[in-house]
């Protein structure tokens, strides 16, 4: 009886459905309720994700033009339902819209950065590794697509077949005109300073067209994601990856730049290989933060600090990677340049002539976790001139170093890239670390894997106190790069304060520690410093200041060197750039 009951009512339910679907489609407002619904989604859309990117809904100067102009670009998309008979590739349309927020959310708490479109080009790269990119989603990113669930019960209910050529003409230019206000309005508030732009109108129409990083009304991407939208950063980035076969890819230093460069370059008496005076080992680990190097987390490590003389050790250095992440860090800490401002270097000029430090050195090895496929490492090893790489198919720090025990006389150049503590943190076999009650569980997988990293890297302290053939070399521990993102971070320290747990700032700065029987007396820099500082100090260290290449950053040995570079940093990076892009170092060796 009651099962009966239950098929009457679905069943008079899925009629008076059906009706009402038959009534709305039949409306000759259908079109209209599909246009604004849609329209309003995307709206939403947008607005959500500068929520979930800054944390406020406010723009400040901003406000109105901002607003107005994310409503413009989910007019001119529902402009053409009037057109369409079948509307259900709006449902297409705002999944794409939420699906895409979601990427740049996880790439920019991933990396610190949006996607570009030399990113789209490394998607390969992931292949193996999508957890650790998955991590960085979170549960509040799914409420980008109530909007289509929307959308899709609009469309569904009021799926008019009729066309109508006159409110698709006026939509669609009561949109452009929206647009075009709007960002000509944005670009004089944010993008250019009165008394030098001229505010031309017609650069309006194609407000995508780039003059080198920055389009023509002054645009970086992060302009475009923070007061545009989300939408047309992704029609700005997808312009540009379609152009991307038919873009030039010779570039040229002008005259300008030649000189600028000229003052890091060894032009007296150039000795391309001087003699290095220890061998050298470098430690990249992974995602590694220096505010976890506590008795608890880093028992060894602070043990050896505290215990060992002949160090340098910085616990405020300063990551300066960007899309290459990882190869990005190698570089830095291998040739002292900086990443280019667009894609990754180990992609885009892999047979590039570098300098290096693994250069100075007859028989350089370099052990990779898990694959050399990972940005690019095969062909960069060449470039950086190393001998022979090893591959250890386990992400396990165990086996990593004791890849390095065995190799350690064979090679008097040494690099380990290290894997365990790589998002989401999950590799470590052991589970040591004491849980806080309450404590995120992402941050606990992560000093988790720090703890256990610690465990294994001890087998190079180790050495460094009872081997003496390690005892005579140059040894540096750092990491690649930072490994949480700004929200979790954030999320962390308020807890850390909250508990009073032993932690320092949570600032996403990475440690760099130098052992060497050259440093006569223990040396501790607290004061802010750069990652490309790396590569100059072990130039010092090493007795190699003739190599022909200086690096763009400064001598850490130096007293309070930091606080006088000869270079600003940001162009320092732009400097970089076009040292990259042009292959300059082709011509320095010839």
């Amino acid at each position: 009886m009651v099962v009966e009951k239950i098929k009457n009512k679905a069943s008079a339910f899925a009629n008076w459905l059906t009706g009402m679907r038959a009534k709305c489609s039949a409306s000759k407002h259908a079109n209209v309720m599909v246009c604004s619904v849609f329209t309003i989604s995307i709206f939403l859309q947008c607005i959500l994700f500068h929520k979930l990117v800054y944390g406020t809904f406010a723009y400040s100067l901003c406000d109105g033009p901002s607003l107005i102009i994310r409503l413009s670009i989910g007019l001119f998309i529902a402009s053409f339902c009037f057109l369409t008979k079948r509307k259900f590739w709006l449902i297409v349309v705002s999944l794409i819209t939420a699906f895409w927020s979601m990427a740049e959310l996880i790439y920019y708490r991933a990396n610190s950065i949006f996607i570009e479109e030399y990113s789209l080009t490394m998607a390969d790269n992931m292949n193996g590794v999508w957890d650790s990119i998955w991590v960085f989603n979170e549960i509040q990113d799914w409420l980008l697509l109530l909007p289509t669930l929307v959308v899709g019960v609009v469309v569904w209910m009021y799926a008019s077949p009729t066309r109508k050529m006159k409110p698709f003409f006026v939509t669609l230019l009561l949109s452009v005109a929206l647009n075009c206000w709007s960002t000509h309005q944005i670009h004089i508030l944010v993008a250019c300073p009165h008394d030098v732009c001229e505010h031309r109108w017609y650069d309006i129409m194609n407000p995508f067209a780039k003059n080198g990083d920055v389009t023509y009304l002054g645009f970086t991407t992060e302009h475009y994601m923070e007061y545009v939208s989300v939408l047309h950063s992704f029609v700005f980035q997808i312009k540009d990856l379609v152009m991307l076969p038919f873009a030039d890819g010779q570039y040229q230093m002008t005259a300008e730049d030649e000189s600028q460069a000229s003052h890091f370059v060894q032009t007296d008496s150039i000795v391309e290989k001087p003699q290095p005076a220890t061998p050298l080992i470098i430690v990249l680990v992974e995602s590694f933060e220096s505010w976890t190097i506590t008795p608890e987390t880093t028992p060894n490590l602070c043990k050896f600090i505290d215990e060992t003389s002949s160090i340098l050790y910085a616990n405020l250095m300063h990551p300066q990677v960007r899309h290459g992440v990882s190869g990005d860090g190698q570089m830095i800490v291998n040739t002292g340049l900086l990443p280019i401002t667009d894609g990754a270097a180990c992609f885009r000029f892999p047979s590039n002539v570098y300098p290096a430090l693994s250069h100075l050195y007859q028989n350089p090895g370099l052990i990779a976790a898990s694959s050399l496929s990972f940005w690019n490492q095969k062909f960069m090893s060449k470039s950086y001139g190393i001998k022979q790489n090893y591959v250890v198919e386990a992400i396990d720090d165990k086996i990593t170093f004791e890849k390095y025990r065995s190799l350690k006389k064979e090679h008097d150049f040494l690099m380990v890239l290290t894997m365990g503590t790589h998002a989401p943190f999950d590799n470590s076999p052991e589970y040591t670390y004491p849980m806080v009650e309450g404590m995120p569980t992402k941050i606990y997988d992560y000093l988790n894997s720090v703890k256990y990293m610690d465990k294994q890297l001890n087998m190079l302290l180790e050495d460094i106190k009872n081997d003496p053939a390690i005892q005579s070399s140059t040894v540096v521990i750092t990491a690649d790069h930072s490994g949480l993102g700004l929200s979790l971070r954030t999320e962390f320290e308020e807890f850390d304060k909250e508990r009073q747990l032993p932690f320092e700032e949570i600032n996403g700065c990475i440690p760099f520690l130098v052992y060497s029987p050259l440093i006569k007396e223990k040396t501790i820099i607290s004061d802010p410093i750069c990652q490309m500082d790396i590569y100059p100090t072990l130039l010092h260290l090493l007795g190699c200041e003739s190599y022909y290449w200086k690096g763009l950053g400064v001598d850490l040995m130096v007293h309070k060197s930091w606080k006088n570079r000869p270079i600003p940093l940001a162009e320092a990076q732009l400097l970089s750039d076009k040292i990259i892009r042009s292959n300059y170092f082709e011509g320095i060796k010839k």
